[in-house]
């Protein structure tokens, strides 16, 4: 199963280095590896041999592939996604998952009530946020912190989290 990594947003000076956006903490999984699957999906992706990577100040990625000699190449690559073999990730320290991992998951509070399922997990500075489409078909925000998560349990695929004002 190939999972994303990352975007290219851009091309970056005149030798086919592109600028990368990582996805979730992926940088260091980018930075890692010594080949990227290239594609619109898992189904059309294409394998290419990473040259050289750098990461000039933290968050900002340069990338260049083999094959990619230009900013035209390069250009051509823009908004696809960089993926990797699922079994090419690095284990991450317990307690921490990868974002594909939470998608999909029940959101429940710790009485059991189901407030629904997790679509997608947005980054933004200070901390992480939990997209759930509720059961009622709103979109419910919670923030990932250890005072909202109590617990998450990839397996069983569900996330009980806090009963907190705004949950519901």
């Amino acid at each position: 199963m190939l999972i994303p990594i990352g975007t290219i947003r851009s091309h970056h000076g005149i030798r086919g280095y592109m600028k990368v956006e990582a996805f979730s903490g992926s940088s260091r999984t980018i930075m890692a590896q010594d080949r990227l699957m290239v594609g619109v999906s898992e189904n059309e992706a294409s394998p290419y041999k990473v040259e050289d990577v750098k990461e000039p100040m933290k968050g900002a990625i340069l990338l260049k592939l083999d094959g990619v000699n230009g900013p035209e190449d390069a250009d051509a690559l823009r908004g696809l996604l960089l993926m990797v073999d699922e079994e090419d990730l690095p284990d991450l320290p317990q307690g921490s998952f990868y974002d594909y991992q939470l998608v999909g998951c029940e959101v429940r509070l710790p009485d059991e009530i189901l407030l629904g399922t997790v679509e997608r997990v947005d980054k933004f500075p200070a901390n992480d946020v939990i997209v759930v489409k509720g059961t009622n078909g709103r979109e419910i925000l919670v923030p990932a912190i250890k005072d909202i998560v109590i617990d998450v349990d990839i397996k069983a695929r569900r996330i009980t989290v806090e009963n907190r004002k705004g949950l519901r």
